[in-house]
């Protein structure tokens, strides 16, 4: 299964929601995703970025 995230990209600054938790609440995303699936990585544009995994399914 190829799954595929695009958004804005990274914020030119850290929001509020950022502040308001501890480090161990965020930012894990990566690190669950590479750990699921057969392969993933990243690109960047100038006003968005997309994350892809291939996650290997059952037939």
């Amino acid at each position: 299964m190829h799954i595929n995230v695009t958004d804005g990209g990274p914020a030119a600054v850290s929001g509020g929601w950022v502040a308001s938790c501890s480090a161990e609440e965020h930012g894990r995303g990566e690190g669950i995703v590479a750990a699921l699936a057969a392969h993933n990585g990243s690109a960047a544009a100038a006003a968005s970025g997309d994350r892809w995994a291939l996650v290997e399914t059952a037939a």
